[in-house]
């Protein structure tokens, strides 16, 4: 009965020296990144925002002091601010190690760099722990609590989610690497001007699409000229890291003055620029203004 209950206790000795030296929390942020990526559109930004705020901060924290040095000499509020104001620095540093291995930086980048850092740290934690056991930590100076000290860890910590979530805002979509690139091919890329019509009252174009992304997409090609009828749009897949050729052809008005032929191109994750081309006119006469 002895040796059962000890072999209980293992486990339980075992996940509070984990608990005690921060690895525990690691793998914590580790496991609710993992939880951020299931959830669905909006609703991953209340795990996500959070856990941004405090984990980079707090696995910078891990590699400098030991856990048990940091809660002697810092406050609850104090560490939370710290921990904000870290990740706050550490973010742009992820980011620009991010782009240095992907010059696409995605969602799949961002997490992998994360994930590389709290492994770092994780094993960072570990070694201490098994190098240094026990040992007693040398108190800090005096916590003293001032009266603004919980309103400046509060003040901190909302500047921080205001500016991260501000900057989210504002960022640009990186449109090649969700939507995809078009661009002219074929006579359409080499003319100087207008195109030529390939028959009086019809023309054609050549479209490349290119899929810089990782994954295979479809794309829906469609074209249109202004105030007429529309082209018969056409549906390509393309391979991740590919580009596929396609040919529209429609209806152009008969008209002495350019036909405006405007070229959308779109995918599940959305719609790129529309691409304008011209038409020569085919009446004689003057293009009324």
């Amino acid at each position: 009965m002895t040796g059962h209950l000890k072999g209980e206790a293992r486990p339980r000795r075992g996940l509070a020296a984990w608990a005690e030296d921060g690895s525990l929390h690691i793998v914590l942020a580790a496991g609710l990144l993992a939880v951020c990526l299931a959830m669905p559109g909006e609703s991953r930004a209340f795990v996500g925002l959070p856990l941004a705020l405090w984990a980079p901060g707090y696995c910078t924290v891990l590699l400098i002091f030991s856990r048990r040095a940091w809660v002697s000499r810092f406050d609850a509020l104090a560490r939370l601010a710290i921990a904000c104001t870290l990740s706050m620095a550490v973010w742009p540093l992820l980011m620009l190690l991010a782009y240095a291995v992907h010059r696409q930086v995605t969602q799949a980048s961002t997490v992998a760099v994360f994930l590389s850092f709290a492994v770092v740290t994780l094993l960072r934690v570990r070694l201490r722990s098994a190098a240094g056991g026990r040992a007693p930590v040398r108190p800090g100076p005096a916590r003293g609590r001032s009266p603004w000290a919980a309103a400046g860890a509060v003040g901190v910590v909302l500047a921080g989610a205001g500016l991260t979530a501000g900057l989210a805002a504002s960022l640009p979509a990186q449109q090649s690497s969700r939507t995809g690139a078009v661009a002219l091919a074929g006579s359409a890329a080499k003319a100087g001007g207008p195109l030529a019509r390939s028959a009086p009252l019809a023309g054609s174009v050549e479209v490349l699409v290119a899929d810089p992304g990782p994954l295979t997409r479809t794309f829906r090609v469609s074209a249109g000229i202004d105030h007429a009828q529309a082209w018969a749009a056409a549906t390509v897949e393309v391979a991740a890291g590919g580009q596929r050729e396609v040919t529209l052809s429609g209806p152009l008005p008969a008209t002495s003055c350019l036909a405006r032929l405007r070229i959308t191109v779109s995918s599940q994750d959305g719609s790129l620029a529309p691409l304008v081309v011209y038409f020569q006119g085919n009446t004689p006469g003057a293009c009324p203004t």
